[in-house]
């Protein structure tokens, strides 16, 4: 879709690298094209927005809007679909039929693999990728800076604020660094495209309803250790389905605690919340003595580990992943929107340890199992820790009001972000924490479409 970061992205690249003969497609309205491309790209700065805006609707290219998307599209010599493009109605027919003939379907990820010059560094897993992808972008940029490793480092990834780098490529080096944040959907797609380092930060149940089965989604993700110095989790989900003979070299980075003091390192030092982010540490840790031994560099001289402790430590929580956006009545809103799983939100729970708080529940699961998390909401519950369930609509609701007939858990059905601000902001047994962790997908783009929560809950 061209309104989205990848095709707009897309669309640039091809264009200055000489390709003439693109089409162009989004399935909204041409009159409406503007003000959705500015609500999907609200992180770049206005004048930004209004300088590529112009571009794509002058590029001398076929646009196909609303009743024309996807017009002659089986007759394309290759299509770049944006990841996931198999969830959308409106590419169905058309692009699931072009995809059953054989048109080759690419992502981004394949021109930022088979086209960067320097050393990709790509980073995947169920949970954990974009924290583990922008540390070690955050790190590696101040070594840079150091001048303790050689290169420019750029990062890519699959949130929006943090952008495209494909304009990068033309002028990068073979001493160059590409950071890639790299999703189950696009690894569909990856082909013959390779990585020279691949983190897998684990591999638990996800997208389930997207594969044959865990295994097939295990495998999909696995793809990416092909010819890599490989750095993994030694979960149940990854010891039973990967092929260390596929990797250049695998290293667990489960086992490897004793790194903490090689590079002089405490826990503390990342000061963010939750044993899940103790584990995305020592991957990077252990990323960072691989990419050393590789390249030769010697990051635990004292120049070195001192560099490397004090970029961990000036690392900051991403948005939407237990974000403490502010307080409100004496309650802190921690934004963990980015918890799109069962686990992920456990692991949220769990970070909070002694705290009493209220938890916010809802959108679309992606065929995970709950059990672990009901028993912990009613363990908490029972301890008196978890104070109000808010549950929003959706199949998440769905699986917790079955689970809570068996466990006998009590929860709040509500309809809105805003039904709690206005109705329960004002209960002192909320607790200290108000926790937005959904365990689902889509809830941004079904309550959040025009608003956020620090204007719902902080700006009232």
């Amino acid at each position: 879709r061209l309104l989205v970061a990848e095709g707009a992205a897309l669309t640039e690249f091809f264009w200055h690298s000489g390709i003439e003969n693109l089409t162009l497609h989004d399935f909204c309205e041409e009159r409406f094209f503007a003000k959705n491309f500015s609500l999907y790209h609200s992180h770049l700065p206005a004048k930004e927005r209004v300088k590529k805006i112009k571009f794509l609707r002058d590029v001398p290219a076929p646009h196909h809007f609303k009743n024309e998307y996807l017009k002659n599209i089986e007759s394309a010599d290759i299509i770049f679909a944006g990841q996931g493009w198999y969830r959308y109605p409106e590419n169905s027919p058309k692009l699931t039929s072009a995809h059953k003939k054989g048109v080759p379907f690419e992502t981004i990820i394949n021109v930022y693999l088979d086209n960067f010059p320097g050393t990709k560094i790509g980073i995947t897993g169920s949970n954990g990728k974009t924290t583990t992808t922008t540390l070690i972008y955050h790190i590696l940029s101040q070594l840079s800076k150091a001048k303790i490793i050689k290169g420019c480092v750029s990062v890519a990834g699959n949130e929006r604020f943090m952008g495209q780098s494909l304009d990068k490529i033309e002028t990068a080096a073979k001493k160059d660094i590409l950071v890639l944040e790299i999703s189950n959907r696009q690894l569909k797609s990856v082909g013959k495209s390779e990585a020279d380092f691949a983190v897998i930060t684990n591999i638990t149940p996800n997208h389930i309803s997207e594969h044959k089965g865990f295994a097939d989604y295990a495998r999909t993700k696995l793809q990416l250790a092909k010819n890599a110095v490989t750095i993994l989790n030694d979960d149940a989900g990854t010891k039973k389905y990967y092929n260390s003979k596929v990797a250049k070299r695998t290293v667990s980075f489960m086992d490897n605690a004793a790194l903490l003091k090689k590079f002089k390192v405490e826990r503390g030092d990342l000061h963010l919340r939750g044993k899940h982010n103790g584990e995305n540490l020592l991957a990077v840790l252990t990323f960072l003595e691989e990419f050393g031994k590789e390249k030769r560099y010697d990051f635990y001289s004292a120049k070195s580990t001192r560099a490397i402790k004090e970029a961990i430590s000036s690392y900051r929580a991403l948005p939407k992943r237990l974000e403490d956006i502010g307080a409100t009545k004496g309650i802190h809103i921690i934004n963990d929107l980015g918890s799109t799983t069962a686990i992920s939100t456990l692991g949220a729970l769990e970070s909070f340890s002694g705290k009493a708080l209220s938890l916010v529940l809802g959108g679309d699961h992606k065929g995970d199992d709950f059990i672990r998390l009901a028993l912990e909401i009613k363990r908490l519950h029972k301890n008196n820790r978890l104070k109000k369930l808010f549950v929003l609509p959706g199949t998440v609701k769905k699986k917790v009001s079955s689970l809570a007939k068996d466990l006998k858990m009590d929860f709040t059905p509500i309809s809105s972000f805003e039904e709690i601000a206005q109705k329960f902001l004002s209960q002192k047994e909320l607790g200290s924490y108000l926790l937005i962790s959904p365990a689902g997908e889509y809830v941004i783009s079904k309550y959040l479409k025009n608003t956020s929560i620090e204007k719902i809950f902080l700006r009232r």
